[in-house]
């Protein structure tokens, strides 16, 4: 659920309907709540008390547990790994952000303030929230995602290679 929600945010944010930047700020904080999704889910279905030993531990460490016991090679430096510890970066400053005071000194001319009067200065986090970091964070947990359920049985992957749902239905008169 959470990457489809990063995927429709992207799209949205995409055609640069009023309230993009919020479309790009959801595609990539869905993106980073799905990698620890992921892993729980992942993790409950191929390690042994998952949930009392590893549950607590951060994202990038359930990555690397996972990638060790699905046979991967764990990089941090390298896609889809480092992408992965970016965002999880992301993650954490957007769940604890603080307020920053922006303070700019700039010598332009009228012509060029005219232009920009309207341009508040972004604190460091928001310069984070881009079309092109949006896009990252969505091939990246995609790509974690086919990595570690490419590793997995079928019994294993059930629910999470795919969103699915099944459903039968009869009509009152055979009740």
């Amino acid at each position: 659920m959470l990457i489809r929600a990063a995927s429709v945010a992207l799209d949205r944010a995409k055609d640069k309907k009023p309230g993009w930047l919020y479309d790009e700020l959801s595609a990539i904080t869905f993106s980073a709540l799905a990698i620890e999704a992921l892993c729980n889910s992942i993790g409950e279905r191929v390690v042994d008390g998952w949930a009392d030993d590893f549950e607590s531990s951060s994202p990038n460490a359930k990555l690397r547990i996972l990638a060790e016991r699905l046979g991967l090679i764990y990089d941090k430096k390298s896609e889809p790994w480092a992408g992965a510890y970016k965002l999880i970066k992301f993650r954490n400053r957007i769940a604890h952000a603080k307020p920053q005071l922006v303070v700019t000194n700039e010598l332009i001319s009228e012509a060029d303030f005219d232009k920009r009067l309207l341009e508040a200065p972004k604190s460091k986090l928001e310069k984070m929230i881009t079309a092109s970091n949006a896009e990252q964070a969505v091939r990246t947990v995609e790509a974690i995602k086919t990595a570690l359920t490419d590793k997995l049985s079928p019994d294993q992957g059930f629910g999470l290679t795919l969103d699915a749902w099944t459903s039968t239905s009869r009509s009152t008169d055979d009740v």
